[in-house]
């Protein structure tokens, strides 16, 4: 029947989506290749003739992240079957756990790039664990 053909096609897809879901946060500033441009009729490409960063070429994995993130919750919202809704929301959990990993990471970095840039100028007190960390201007 053309639902349950419907059904299988969307399952496709969505396994589809469940292999490319970690990929911006892994490949992050890799870019991603027009490789149509390279395949002709007479001949398939040839790893020479592929630049590493076209000219103009500023799609990246990272860039995907919103995209994919998006496209994830669009089919949350509109997809009808409960095997199908399973398996989005399960996805959903592996993009919120690998964005929330990233996200620490970005901060605990910028945290101590901070922490070496004002190492020199800044002195940090605490009188026991449970106070607050003061931060004031060496003098």
């Amino acid at each position: 029947t053309p639902s349950k053909s419907l059904e299988s096609l969307r399952a496709k897809a969505i396994n589809i989506l469940s292999s490319m879901i970690c990929f911006p946060l892994h490949f992050q500033h890799l870019p991603i290749i027009d490789l149509s441009r390279f395949v002709s009729q007479e001949r398939l490409f040839h790893t020479d003739d592929i630049e590493i960063a076209p000219q103009g070429c500023h799609i990246t994995y990272l860039s995907l992240r919103d995209r994919i993130t998006k496209l994830l919750f669009d089919a949350i919202f509109k997809e009808r079957d409960a095997i199908n809704i399973c398996t989005l929301l399960s996805l959903l959990q592996v993009a919120l756990n690998d964005s929330s990993s990233y996200d620490n990471c970005l901060a605990r970095d910028r945290k101590s790039n901070l922490k070496e840039y004002f190492e020199d100028d800044v002195v940090s007190y605490r009188d026991s664990p449970e106070q607050p960390l003061y931060i004031q201007q060496a003098r």
